[in-house]
């Protein structure tokens, strides 16, 4: 019953995704920048800064 044998009995394979590009993080993140839940925003305020420039 531990958390590798749950995500085994659920087959969680997940592999990285194919949309691993700078263009698919602010598509994904961007029009979270209006959601009217400041936690949200912040997170992704949060999230964006940490973004490594050299990355992009």
């Amino acid at each position: 019953s531990s958390p590798d044998s749950l995500s085994a009995e659920r087959g969680d394979n997940k592999s990285p995704g194919t949309n691993a590009s700078p263009a698919a993080l602010y598509k994904l993140t961007v029009p979270l920048l209006r959601c009217e839940a400041v936690d949200v925003r912040d997170a992704v305020v949060q999230a964006l800064g940490k973004v490594n420039a050299d990355a992009l």
